[in-house]
């Protein structure tokens, strides 16, 4: 990722690009899975920044927040462009937009507590990912009733596949990419994902932005490809993934 990319990322969220830059951001989107991955997390912290800046559910301001918003004696200093906290180390710039959205007084949903444990040895979920397509929205229900939605299919630097899915039961989830190994799927890394308000269940966001942070470097780690299309992917399936 270079600066330029996150400028125009960001640029993107605001609705800051002229028309022919949209469609040519859009299109990359659709090809650079990191890139992608990079505007979800974007949009996220602007979610989360727009919702504290317009709630107020009454939750009093704790201790160490209030104690960070007294005024203090010192120098002014004014503030940088907007998109210096993404410059150099995308894990600051992360860090920071979740400072600013814990002192508006944000609360996020809870974590999905199981996390990668189990998913790993998940059977059910490694049989679905071998002879299920992605899917842009909607569900596949696993034997044991939970839904599994893949979303998409990359090939990695082993040589194998990996594929991203997000995984619900009826009020948590959690957003993992799981890599072929011989011949199983296992879970790679797998972090939380909370409903949005008003329930709306084919709307995710992640729990928190380190978590989305560290989903971001995994597939920036892995990635060795341009993202399987419906017609490239249906013939993984068939040739099981060879």
């Amino acid at each position: 990722m270079q600066d330029r990319d996150f400028e125009l990322l960001s640029a993107y969220v605001d609705g800051e690009l002229e028309p022919a830059a949209a469609a040519a951001l859009t299109s990359r989107l659709a090809q650079e899975p990191a890139l992608s991955a990079r505007l979800a997390e974007l949009q996220t912290l602007h979610s989360e920044l727009q919702d504290a800046a317009t709630s107020d559910d009454g939750t009093p301001v704790p201790a160490r927040i209030r104690e960070l918003l007294q005024p203090r004696p010192g120098r002014i200093r004014s503030l940088p462009h907007r998109l210096a906290r993404f410059q150099g180390n995308l894990r600051q710039g992360l860090a920071i937009a979740a400072s600013l959205t814990a002192v508006a007084g944000l609360l996020l949903a809870s974590q999905w507590q199981n996390g990668l444990e189990g998913a790993a040895d998940d059977v059910l979920l490694a049989a679905a990912l071998e002879t299920l397509p992605s899917r842009a929205a909607g569900w596949d229900t696993l034997d044991d009733g939970r839904r599994l939605r893949a979303v998409l299919s990359f090939p990695n630097k082993e040589g194998s596949w990996c594929r991203e899915y997000i995984l619900a039961d009826e009020d948590s989830a959690i957003r993992g990419v799981a890599c072929r190994d011989s011949s199983n799927w296992t879970t790679r890394i797998a972090v939380p994902q909370a409903l949005l308000p008003g329930g709306d269940e084919e709307a995710y966001r992640p729990a928190s932005a380190s978590d989305s942070g560290d989903f971001a470097r995994f597939i920036d780690q892995h990635v060795a490809g341009d993202v399987a299309g419906a017609e490239s992917e249906a013939g993984l399936i068939a040739g099981s993934w060879q």
